[in-house]
């Protein structure tokens, strides 16, 4: 009986389970684990006989088997590691992404019928490889080796905070979640089951720059130009475009800037030429730290036009809609008029924001093609052509760009107005403007430019200068 491909460092012989098996493993089906998140601190919202006694905080996405039994471990794994450790309401994207990695491991489980508490390094190592040849049901192609880092790196974190717990016997020993992804050499404190985690990172494809050209054309599908008179046509989502590729800002520290970090910055940036930086402190970023991101002046008098603009007016229209009895909320970027009654004038989400970058990217004709499998829609099986016997392919046309792209723009916009003046210290000052721990995350986003630094040097370089122009 055919065995499933193994990690570096194990033998064979100790995988027990069946090829069979693995093929239904293929697309793990969703449906062996539900995810339902609380929508209030009442348990009452939920029937009783459903929750078992189980009461998390709005907004928490709780885990629950075939039988709508609540997965007890994962979830005060998830409160533990999520909430508690997470100020404010900033836990909840964290948890959604443990909850959705922490379905697919209990799907795992049921499937191979593997007691959660009876799990060492040689399940976990089989899951890997399951996940190596699995095709998502959402993008129907094969996992990014980051996401398979991500996904094992939840499990074994789990794993060792139930060890602490006493839950079970087995410790997959301490490694840091940043350094799943590091792709750093081999350390022994780490284990090989670590160091395999890292590989599937290290096999993810470089960031793709988005090419200057695209840029322009990018930013007019977004709309007008926000540091010129653009009337009443709405400038939000060119904005949001802007503080990430001139600040390197990520999306969810652009939906989270405040109307007071604003008005701060533009009382700094008082006397000051349009291209100068003034700092913006940001209480909370990746990773629960703060930092100070730098913007240029005339982004700030842009974004505090708005403010005073076209943000009052939706949030008129919200209290016109009996909105805001007691205070309007403070996010820069709100709901605009175009969105549901329901949600107009309520702070912008992230998956609004990277929407809006999505159709914008679509509507500027940037779309690569991008092959992927066909699906039997009752498996979630890939469909086999009964005469090659090959897995049936159709070619789609996709976006080229995702809004976290802009930041790696940004890396090397930043990287090449800095070589001009001292290249010495352009790495070092780029480092500093992401708000990167170390050199090496830095170099990551400058591979783009390895192989042609010069050429691409200018074309970003002459792109900073048309920003200038424009807002002459």
């Amino acid at each position: 009986m055919p065995t499933p491909p193994v990690l570096p460092g194990r033998a064979a012989s100790q995988t027990a389970y069946s090829f069979k098996a693995k093929r239904q493993l293929m697309s793990l089906p969703q449906t062996l684990v539900r995810r339902i998140r609380s929508v209030a601190n009442d348990e009452a919202v939920f029937d009783a006989a459903l929750m078992r006694g189980v009461s998390m905080p709005t907004g928490f996405v709780m885990l629950f088997d075939s039988d709508l039994v609540p997965i007890t471990p994962a979830n005060q794994f998830m409160r533990n590691r999520c909430v508690q450790a997470h100020k404010g309401e900033r836990w909840k994207n964290t948890q959604a992404a443990y909850a959705d990695d922490l379905a697919q491991w209990w799907t795992f489980l049921a499937v191979t019928e593997i007691a959660w508490n009876a799990v060492e390094k040689d399940e976990v190592a089989f899951y890997a490889s399951t996940l190596e040849e699995a095709v998502s049901q959402i993008t129907r192609v094969h996992y990014a080796g980051k996401t398979i880092a991500r996904r094992v790196g939840t499990v074994l974190e789990f794993y060792r905070w139930a060890f602490r717990q006493g839950l079970t016997h087995w410790d997959p020993g301490f490694v840091p979640r940043r350094l799943l992804g590091a792709g750093s050499n081999h350390d022994p404190s780490r284990g090989e089951l670590a160091d395999a985690v890292s590989g599937f990172a290290k096999r993810t494809k470089d960031q793709t720059l988005i090419e200057p050209e695209h840029l322009v054309a990018l930013r007019s599908a977004l709309g007008p130009s926000p540091y010129q008179d653009c009337g009443e046509k709405p400038t939000r989502d060119r904005l949001m475009v802007e503080c990430a590729l001139q600040s390197g800002m990520r999306v969810e520290e652009v939906c989270s800037l405040t109307i007071h970090q604003v008005e701060h910055a533009f009382q700094k940036a008082s006397g000051k030429d349009d291209w100068e930086l003034v700092g913006i402190f940001l209480p909370v970023t990746k990773g629960n730290k703060s930092g100070t991101i730098l913007m240029p002046v005339i982004l700030v008098r842009a974004l505090h036009s708005f403010m005073l603009g076209q943000r009052q007016e939706i949030v008129n229209a919200a209290r016109n809609l009996g909105k805001f009895s007691k205070a309007e909320p403070t996010a820069l970027f709100l709901n605009d008029l175009h969105a549901n009654s329901r949600d107009i004038g309520s702070p912008i989400k992230t998956d609004t924001a990277m929407r809006a970058f999505t159709k914008a990217v679509r509507r500027a004709g940037l779309l690569v093609p991008r092959a992927r499998f066909v699906l039997d829609p009752e498996t979630g099986h890939p469909i086999t052509d009964e005469k090659t016997g090959e897995n049936v392919i159709e070619t789609v046309l996709v976006p080229a760009y995702s809004f976290h792209q802009l930041r790696h723009t940004f890396a090397v916009t930043s990287y090449s107005v800095n070589k001009s003046v001292n290249p010495s210290a352009a790495i070092r000052k780029v480092q500093s403007r992401m708000r990167h721990s170390t050199r090496g995350t830095t170099e990551k986003y400058l591979r783009g430019l390895q192989s042609q630094e010069a050429e691409m040097a200018d074309k970003y370089h002459a792109f900073m200068l048309g920003l200038a122009d424009e807002r002459r």
